[in-house]
């Protein structure tokens, strides 16, 4: 019998000021968030639409990706 697929979704909500200090568990998902933060500011910063409520981030000069 095969398990029926999950369809809870998960909703992330970030404010970030001066720094983040992110911990948890090994497969909690850390590190999908912060790729996600990173694409997204990518995204805007190039000028497309992104998928949020709101935002609001700086234009950085620099990024610097290693994914």
């Amino acid at each position: 019998m095969k398990e029926k697929p999950s369809s809870k979704k998960v909703y992330n909500d970030f404010i970030i000021e001066k720094g983040l200090l992110i911990s948890g568990p090994n497969l909690g998902g850390k590190t999908v968030s912060l790729k996600t933060i990173g694409i997204l500011i990518l995204m805007g910063q190039s000028g497309f639409p992104i998928p949020v409520k709101e935002a609001e981030f700086p234009v950085f000069s620099k990024i610097f990706v290693d994914l």
